[in-house]
Order: C-alpha cells, then sequence, then structure tokens
C-alpha cells in the first residue's frame, strides 16, 4: 500500500482534521479561534471554527499514484477535494483532472502559476488578479467550468489578497498545519 492509500485510509477511519500533501506527509492539525483581520496587510486566516478535509496536490502527477487514489476514494464512496496550478494542465493530467470532475470530486484553484509559485503577500493587486482570472480561463477550457475554490500558495494572505479572491466569487481554503508548501508541507 503506498503512501497516499495509507494517508486516505487514515483519513477515512479519523475524526480529526488531516491535510495530505502530494510530498507524502501526513499532519493532524487542531481547530483554533483566531482574529479576524483587522488591516490591509494583516494576515488572513481563514474561516477556522468549520473542519473540512482537503487533498491538496501542487502538480497531480505521476498519473499512476494519482489513478490509485482515484480508486481508493472511489472504493470506498469517498470524495475528497484536489486543488491544482492550471500551469500543470497538460496531456497527462487533463483526463485525470475529468475523472475527478465525472467521479464528483471538487477541484479548486491554487493559481496559474506553479513555477514560480505567487505569494499574495509580496505580489501587487494586478498580478494577484491575473493568476486567479488567468486560473479561471484555464480550467474553463480544461473541464467546461471555473472552481469556486481557491487555496493561495505558501498558504499566504492578506485582507487585500481576500478582497481580490471574494471579488472574483472564490471561496478561500486554508490550512491551519503550517504554510510550507514550497517543500510540500501542509
Amino acid at each position: 500500500m503506498n503512501i497516499f492509500n495509507l494517508a486516505l485510509s487514515a483519513l477515512l477511519a479519523s475524526s480529526s482534521v488531516l491535510i495530505v500533501s502530494s510530498s507524502d506527509v501526513v499532519h493532524s492539525c487542531n481547530l483554533a479561534e483566531k482574529p479576524e483581520p483587522t488591516g490591509p496587510y494583516q494576515a488572513y486566516s481563514g474561516d477556522t471554527k468549520v473542519a473540512h478535509t482537503h487533498i491538496i496536490f501542487e502538480d497531480i502527477t505521476p498519473a499512476d499514484e494519482v489513478e490509485s487514489i482515484l480508486n481508493t476514494l472511489k472504493a470506498r464512496n469517498t470524495k475528497a477535494s484536489f486543488f491544482m496550478h492550471t500551469d500543470k494542465i497538460d496531456d497527462e493530467t487533463k483526463p485525470l483532472l475529468q475523472r475527478m470532475v465525472d467521479e464528483g470530486h471538487t477541484i479548486g484553484s491554487k493559481g496559474q502559476s506553479s513555477n514560480p509559485q505567487v505569494n499574495f503577500l509580496y505580489a501587487n493587486n494586478t498580478y494577484i488578479e491575473q493568476q486567479i482570472t488567468g486560473a479561471d480561463s484555464d480550467f474553463k477550457e480544461a473541464i467546461g467550468f471555473v472552481p469556486s475554490l481557491y487555496a493561495p500558495s505558501f498558504g499566504a494572505l492578506d485582507s487585500r489578497g481576500q478582497k481580490i479572491l471574494n471579488k472574483n466569487g472564490k471561496t478561500t481554503v486554508m490550512w491551519s498545519a503550517g504554510g510550507e508548501c514550497s517543500n510540500g508541507v501542509y
């Protein structure tokens, strides 16, 4: 059994919130009370009062690994949320993305660029907007619709970036077990 299937089995058997990253790292995280952001550059932490489980993939390759994950989810009649950068949509990943949609999984965006990833804390408003709308166009072309969920790279988001996401109709997905997705740890 590979690490993803092991993680999925733990996820499905556990009552705690688990985050599974594509770098084979699994963390349990606890929900905590956090104050609302107050300034334009105040860190935005998302809604931490409601527990959700998401499987976040920076890169939905290799295909056989993702196929195995999808098979495990299907066998257990379980739905998941998959997030990706749209510059990773290609001839190999597009069928996997379509399978996720066909099987009822939720697709979320991490923006358009994975290399380099865009840190919303340091990007200007125009570039943030381009990441969101560019990804929306890519998803529309690939799967026929635009995802409403958005997980910002690095877990980096201030209230300025949140306003731009809100303006574009996005629901922000944050994680509470760390924010260093540059090395795969969530």
